[in-house]
């Protein structure tokens, strides 16, 4: 599995337990505006979890962020997605008890 693989793997755990998309169609098909995008560009730096709109392709920040996060190393970047799934997995968790 490449790096990216596994980075859109993670994704794609988080996406099903928030109900999120994570292609344009998808997002379509939910009538979400937005899908969220692991974007990657190592002349700055790695990788950024973004939203990005349906209609106008613009990037926004992913999960109530700005938008303006540093970009992430892959090895931060699983670390930091493995952390929103553990925080997610936890709140299930939590709201199964209740």
């Amino acid at each position: 599995m490449t790096n990216e693989q596994h980075l859109n793997s993670l994704l794609n755990n988080i996406a099903e337990i928030t109900g999120e998309a994570t292609s344009r169609e998808q997002a379509i098909k939910k009538g979400h505006e937005r899908y969220l995008y692991l974007e990657n560009a190592s002349i700055y730096g790695g990788w950024r979890l973004v939203g990005v709109g349906v209609n106008n392709g613009a990037h926004y920040g992913a999960f109530g962020w700005n938008g303006c996060e540093p970009r992430l190393k892959y090895k931060l970047m699983v670390t930091k997605l493995e952390g929103i799934l553990a925080g997610l997995n936890c709140l299930q968790t939590l709201i199964n008890k209740e």
